[in-house]
């Protein structure tokens, strides 16, 4: 499913051309390390608080694109 997502994504040009389950998997590495460093760490915001950080991360990188 996140699969069919992405490749219609890389379709319109959206998203660049990568292997869909790689770029899948990445994703989902992304979303299990912030679910569990929130179950670990019990912190006060809900879990959902972390999408934006988990989308900018995987569709910006981390990268200072300024450099």
């Amino acid at each position: 499913m996140v699969e069919n997502i992405l490749k219609a994504g890389m379709k319109k040009g959206m998203i660049r051309r990568l292997p869909p389950h790689e770029i899948a998997a990445a994703l989902s590495h992304l979303i299990r390390a912030a679910a569990i460093d929130w179950m670990f760490l019990q912190p006060k915001e809900p879990l959902v608080s972390k999408t934006q950080i988990i989308l900018d991360i995987f569709l910006n990188g981390v990268r200072n694109h300024d450099h």
